[in-house]
């Protein structure tokens, strides 16, 4: 389909930092509550998430005063399972990063016999 061979053809430059707003607006229901959390201005959240959505070429959340509430458009809901996805292998590959830095530098420490072939 036409989407997928946009997507296809360029890359995606997704910004974890607005994937994780868009899923704290929906987890919080509000951009207030997800400012909060985050420890943002109410004015970045909102900022991110358009931010993303232009990225994605979809609207993600309904802003509506006759709501009072941010709702995730139907695009939003398809996008939040695979967005919190996203955050959890960003931050389990983080973790496996971090952990192997920390035994690289014990096995340096312990001197050359901690490496295949005593080498560094």
């Amino acid at each position: 389909s036409g989407a997928r061979s946009r997507w296809s053809r360029r890359r995606c430059p997704v910004n974890l930092t607005e994937v994780r707003t868009v899923v704290t607006v929906a987890d919080c229901g509000s951009f207030t509550g997800a400012a909060s959390r985050l420890r943002f201005a109410q004015s970045t959240v909102s900022q991110q998430v358009r931010a993303l959505e232009r990225v994605l070429g979809v609207v993600l959340v309904e802003r509506s005063v006759s709501y009072g509430e941010p709702r995730l458009t139907p695009a939003g809901r398809a996008f939040l399972d695979y967005a919190k996805a996203i955050l959890a292998t960003a931050d389990a590959g983080r973790a496996v990063a971090v952990a192997t830095q920390r035994d690289v530098r014990r096995g340096v420490e312990r001197g050359a016999d901690a490496f295949p072939g005593g080498r560094r």
